[in-house]
């Protein structure tokens, strides 16, 4: 993107959401390409979870998910929101926590990760 961006106060990254990311506890990227992996390092589905992502030319907008790649035709730059979980469940380095960043129990999981566990309308 040449000239001054829309988003001066974001952060740009390279690599996004990814575990070991230094901006993976950012509210927002920008991602410096128009080529976006929903993959960790080791080819594993992206754990942070569903990102939407703008394209910062098109104005193109897509609900990405993990372990899919996906390319803004026409953009430089790719606008990253983190979508949250209803229930407010965040991955910290790798670890399942609540809203406040308190690991969650390894018998409360399943039930705290609704975008995982999900079974109603839509799923697959």
């Amino acid at each position: 993107m040449s000239g001054s961006s829309l988003y001066p106060n974001i952060k740009r990254s390279t690599t996004g959401y990814k575990i070991n990311s230094d901006d993976k506890h950012e509210k927002e990227l920008v991602i410096t390409s128009n080529e976006i992996s929903m993959k960790e390092d080791d080819g594993s589905p992206l754990e942070r979870g569903p990102v939407m992502g703008t394209g910062l030319t098109t104005g193109n907008k897509k609900v990405m998910k993990p372990g899919e790649t996906y390319t803004f035709k026409g953009d430089e730059e790719v606008l990253e929101s983190p979508l949250a979980n209803r229930e407010g469940t965040q991955y910290i380095d790798g670890v399942l926590c609540d809203a406040y960043g308190t690991p969650i129990p390894p018998e409360k999981k399943w039930a705290a990760n609704i975008n995982e566990n999900y079974k109603g309308p839509g799923s697959n």
